[in-house]
């Protein structure tokens, strides 16, 4: 057996902390709490994981959260919200790729929808999507695979040909023809 110390009880609690995103989704459940307050016990530094994760925003990636944020429309169709950046709202912002990220981790909190999506233009025009879903009766790992991607049932992403236009005219097929095969699977 492996003794855990502090540098290792952080570590490892930065991983569940990230998974349940801060013990507040559905990837939440006892064993995992049993297993915090374990880690708690070892030496892991729950603020030191707070202020780099979850807090430590600057403002240049605030405000690029910001313009993603005004663009975010749901589709007419599918009980989902999505939003996009492009390679120059990156740029424009001075951050990296990596900001995107958090934003759909934070969409995952929006009320009154079953998915929400996040976009990304990648530098060789590429569009990377993110799913994110805190319903148990909604799979977006089975719509992420259909687009060649990955992930679980709760948080699944993909990468497609951009721009993102084209990418969301692909994404919405793909979920039309997953409704046809399976009903109820997004709409309900």
């Amino acid at each position: 057996a492996v003794k855990i110390n502090p540098a290792m009880a952080t570590s490892l609690m930065t991983g569940l902390m990230t998974d349940t995103d801060n013990f507040t989704n559905a990837a939440t459940s006892a064993q995992s709490l049993l297993i915090g307050h374990s880690l708690m016990k070892q030496g892991a530094k729950i603020k030191l994981i707070t202020g780099s994760i979850f807090q430590d925003k600057t403002i240049a990636t605030l405000k690029l959260w910001g313009l993603a944020f005004t663009r975010l429309e749901k589709h007419p169709n599918y009980d989902l919200a999505y939003t996009y950046l492009t390679q120059a709202d990156l740029i424009d912002h001075g951050v990296d790729i990596s900001v995107a990220e958090g934003i759909s981790n934070f969409m995952n909190v929006l009320g009154g929808h079953r998915i929400v999506l996040t976009l990304t233009e990648l530098p060789d025009g590429k569009v990377k999507g993110s799913f994110r879903t805190t319903r148990a009766d909604t799979d977006v790992a089975m719509i992420a695979k259909a687009l060649s991607g990955g992930g679980h049932k709760k948080a699944a992403g993909f990468t497609v040909e951009g721009p993102i236009d084209q990418a969301l005219t692909q994404i919405f097929s793909v979920i039309e023809k997953i409704n046809t095969l399976k009903e109820k699977t997004i709409t309900g």
